[in-house]
Formats: structure tokens, C-alpha cells, sequence
């Protein structure tokens, strides 16, 4: 899903430059805001995965190690 998404917003980046040029505006202000949405979805899964190979299964979650 990670890849997904990145390719995602990058299409949307790539439409909105395309709008731009057209003079498009409005429609490229709504691809961007859909680009920064996909961005957002990425940077979370992004940190969910880093997190899950932080901490394995079995070996405790940031909330029960009593060092963080």
C-alpha cells in the first residue's frame, strides 16, 4: 500500500503541473490538496511499518518498555 499511495500523490503532483500549464487553477489546487492527503497516508503508514520492525512480535510495545 506504501507504494501505492507514493505513486498516487506523484500522479497528482504530475496532473496539477499539467493543470497549471493549462491554466487550470482550481483544478490543480484540488489535485494538490489530494496529493498532500495521499503524502499524509503515506507518512503514517510509513511510521507504522518502521514501528512495527522496531518492536517484533513478542518483544513488547513502545508503551511497555520502561526505558522510552
Amino acid at each position: 500500500m506504501i507504494m501505492e499511495n507514493a505513486y498516487r500523490a506523484t500522479n497528482c503532483m504530475r496532473m496539477a503541473c499539467l493543470y497549471v500549464e493549462d491554466g487550470r487553477l482550481k483544478e490543480a489546487e484540488q489535485l494538490v490538496r489530494d496529493a498532500k492527503d495521499l503524502a499524509e497516508k503515506l507518512l503514517e503508514e510509513i511510521h507504522a511499518e518502521d514501528a512495527a520492525a522496531s518492536f517484533p512480535a513478542g518483544r513488547g510495545t513502545p508503551h511497555a518498555d520502561p526505558l522510552r
